[in-house]
């Protein structure tokens, strides 16, 4: 199925995949970091979202099916990336959905070029704050570059770390961590540099090299923040702060979930995501509204 909306363009030396699907009003939506790719985190939603919009998901340089030979996988290079994508796959103005280190990318870009953006929701995002939380010991193994690239090798052969490290830190419920999940993210574990030389850049000794709270009230994007309650990479306590620095930002947390939230509660989550997108564009006898049951609302 993924064949089905799969685009390759040419950015200079880079070659560039992206999913793409559907008609209507640009909606882009930005994966985020370590093992993940436009696919892995929003496959199983593009069809839901091509229904209203046309759909761009493309894997940053060095991440999926995207390559770099510069090898440029700092997080400077992919916000300079995000217009120059933009710029080539024909877009003026779109909505953007980022997850992640993808969240970062995005919210920089859109304090620089608001122009650009219809609206934006940031799904834990990084970025929103600077003082790392992560132990000392697993930033030390990611500083040691032999280390990390052992570990990565290790669980890329080994499931059951690989699932290890999903309870520990991406997954909140242990029965989603499957058989299936990970013989999927195996199939993605083919370029650990990517993502060794982006977390490297990232750690500082006690803050994280970006750290975009100070410019938030500057963002003139309506934007949403979405997070998992049970986030254990960014925690969702952060985006309290954050969401009081933009002007007009709403805020959802999603409970029973980790950080990779579009997999653990994809209907809760496409719902918030897609009644925020369609407020002011679907018909007036048909009214978006915030589920209220499931995820909290601010």
């Amino acid at each position: 199925m993924q064949q089905e909306y799969s685009r390759t363009i040419e950015l200079g030396q880079r070659k560039i995949h992206h999913l793409e699907a559907g008609q209507g009003p640009p909606l882009v939506l930005l994966h985020g970091t370590a093992i993940d790719s436009a696919w892995l985190s929003y496959g199983k939603h593009l069809m839901h979202f091509a229904q209203h919009f046309h759909v761009f998901a493309p894997d940053f340089p060095g991440y999926g099916q995207s390559v770099d030979p510069d090898r440029r996988y700092q997080t400077r290079d992919y916000v300079a990336f995000l217009p120059e994508f933009f710029e080539a796959v024909g877009l003026q103005k779109a909505s953007v959905v980022a997850f992640s280190m993808g969240g970062a990318i995005a919210l920089q870009v859109a304090l620089k070029h608001p122009e650009l953006f219809e609206k934006l929701v940031l799904v834990d995002s990084f970025g929103l704050f600077g003082r790392i939380h992560v132990p000392l010991l697993p930033r030390l193994g990611i500083r040691s570059e032999k280390f990390a690239l052992w570990l990565w090798d290790l669980s890329r052969k080994h499931p059951f770390f690989l699932g290890l490290v999903l309870k520990l830190l991406v997954i909140h419920n242990p029965r989603l961590v499957t058989s299936e999940l990970l013989t999927e993210l195996q199939g993605e574990m083919h370029n650990p540099e990517t993502f060794l030389r982006w977390m490297q850049s990232e750690l500082g000794w006690t803050e994280y090299t970006t750290n975009l709270f100070a410019e938030l009230p500057g963002l003139k994007v309506s934007t949403l923040l979405i997070h998992a309650e049970q986030d254990r990479v960014t925690p969702a306590s952060r985006t309290h702060y954050a969401v009081k620095k933009i002007p007009g930002a709403r805020h959802m947390i999603i409970p029973q979930s980790g950080h990779w939230v579009m997999r653990e509660q994809p209907e809760v989550w496409r719902k918030c995501v897609l009644d925020f997108l369609l407020e002011g564009v679907m018909p007036a006898n048909e009214p978006s509204s915030f589920p209220s049951s499931n995820p909290s609302s601010t």
